[in-house]
């Protein structure tokens, strides 16, 4: 897939934080780039940091 993504991430109870936010990270990188657009409320990051990869914001 190519191109450039907008992936919206939305909190989830009981799912950790920094996983949801990888996967919409890791997802937006699959199409090439593009936006993360992380919704309100409060995000816990307990594990490692996250990788933002090229073209990814």
């Amino acid at each position: 897939m190519t191109g450039r993504a907008v992936v919206e991430v939305v909190r989830q109870n009981g799912v950790q934080d920094e996983r949801e936010l990888q996967r919409a990270l890791d997802e937006a990188a699959a199409c090439g780039g593009g936006r993360v657009v992380v919704g309100p409320g409060e995000w816990q990051l307990r594990e490692a940091p996250l990788r933002v990869h090229a073209g990814t914001r």
